[in-house]
């Protein structure tokens, strides 16, 4: 039994390369909540009388059970750790002794999956709903196994992974990236809303006509810009107290048309410190139309070699077949010579095509 468990928890096993796939749940359980646990439930801009039962009971007992998964993932890989590549020696080699694999582990994943992995919210009351999930990010460390899920993913769908091009999977990983992207850069954009609130003494039931007089900030807030005309987007689109649903859609929607360069410009920022994080989203929105553009044009070229190698191999039937019907020579030659030149300054040719792209006189012959 126990040289069975150690041949299905080997590193090239199905099983082992599902169970790594199994682990981007939890990661991305991660991913999505606990940016929008730091901006949204807990705020001076966050909805009045909301009860928010599932995070206070049901969310606790999910956050224990994937740090339990995750501590499961570091065991396993104290046990039989995958092989790595150095520069002394190119190709993987796997350690023979559980001691080598310990210390294999130890040197390179060890300390952030155990970081990753630890419960640390548990030790915090669930409504405190920001600091849970401040001590709770270490568990995005793991998105540094970004590499190991791809090649699980590859090992469990072979078929899939081969015949489509290395760039189509990197145009796939960047639109996940972005998808990340927008939704950690829209809680952000809230979080700063609502510093800026807790800082200048607001509130979600204060009327706004408490804020127009010229000494409504508190006295603490002298030296944080909070003179009459300094509000945030927030306050400005009557989103305080707003349902937290469309608090997160307009926020996801001000990094979506920022990050998309469109800027319809109805939303906009106010103070100093979204200004300065508006202006990193411009530069994170023109590295992103960059790498998309380049991907682009990766993918059409690979899927134009891809073709081309396809009717280059259909070019060669086809001419193999002419040979074996013993057609004279003049017309394997010129048929020849036509599907070249198609193939040579046609884009995308298609072995389909190949036979209605030949003139009437030589499909003749050929069919």
């Amino acid at each position: 039994a126990a040289a069975a468990l150690h041949r299905v928890i080997q590193p090239e096993h199905i099983a082992r390369s599902l169970w790594d796939l199994f682990m981007l749940l939890p990661l991305c359980i991660y991913v999505g909540v606990l940016p929008w646990l730091l901006a949204f439930p807990q705020g001076p801009l966050a909805p009045v009388d909301v009860e928010l039962t599932f995070w206070n009971e049901t969310w606790p007992t999910i956050l224990a059970a994937l740090d339990s998964l995750l501590l499961t993932d570091v065991v396993l890989k104290l046990c039989v750790f995958p092989p790595h590549r150095t520069r002394t020696s190119p190709e993987p080699s796997m350690p023979m002794t559980r001691r080598t694999i310990a210390r294999s582990y130890a040197r390179t994943w060890l300390v952030p999956d155990l970081l990753a992995s630890l419960p640390l919210a548990l030790f915090f009351p669930a409504s405190s709903y920001r600091l849970s999930a401040t001590v709770s990010l270490p568990h995005l460390l793991r998105l540094g196994h970004a590499n190991a899920y791809r090649k699980a993913f590859t090992r469990v769908f072979p078929e899939s992974t081969a015949r489509l091009p290395r760039s189509v999977g990197w145009l796939a990983a960047f639109c996940t990236l972005c998808l990340i992207e927008l939704h950690a850069t829209a809680c952000t954009l809230f979080l700063i809303a609502q510093l800026e609130a807790e800082a200048c003494g607001r509130t979600a039931d204060t009327p706004q006509d408490a804020y127009d007089g010229p000494n409504w900030a508190p006295p603490y807030a002298e030296d944080l810009e909070c003179q009459t005309g300094t509000e945030s987007w927030v306050t400005r689109d009557a989103l305080g107290g707003a349902p937290l649903s469309k608090q997160y859609a307009r926020a996801f929607y001000y990094t979506s048309t920022t990050l998309s360069t469109t800027g319809y410009g109805d939303l906009r920022p106010r103070s100093v410190a979204e200004t300065t994080f508006q202006i990193f989203l411009t530069w994170l929105a023109a590295i992103n139309c960059a790498v998309l553009v380049a991907l682009c044009a990766s993918m059409i070229a690979a899927l134009e070699d891809t073709a081309r190698g396809i009717a280059m191999q259909a070019h060669r039937r086809m001419i193999n077949h002419m040979r074996a019907r013993r057609l004279p020579a003049s017309v394997v030659n010129r048929i020849g010579a036509y599907l070249s030149a198609q193939e040579s300054t046609s884009l995308l040719v298609c072995k389909y095509t190949l036979l209605q792209r030949l003139p009437r006189w030589l499909r003749a012959d050929v069919s």
